[in-house]
């Protein structure tokens, strides 16, 4: 199944990305993150419910979903 990245998160990875890469003085490090990051899209993707609703909190059909990274 395929999914679409909205442009402003694909700038937020990309500050991710720098931000890590500069403070770790590691790109490896950088990668690794951002690739964890958006692994879990093809999981959120097969699996759209899965996690804690938090609608109450942030509005209708957000959801709280917890992972590390490894």
């Amino acid at each position: 199944m395929a999914h679409r990245v909205a442009p402003f998160a694909e700038r937020d990875l990309d500050d991710i990305w720098f931000y890590v890469a500069k403070e770790s003085g590691s790109i490896e490090i950088a990668n690794h993150l951002v690739d964890s990051i958006t692994d879990r899209f093809f999981l959120l993707t097969s699996f759209p419910y899965i996690g804690r609703s938090r609608s109450e909190d942030f509005g209708l059909g957000c959801r709280r979903f917890l992972w590390e990274s490894t």
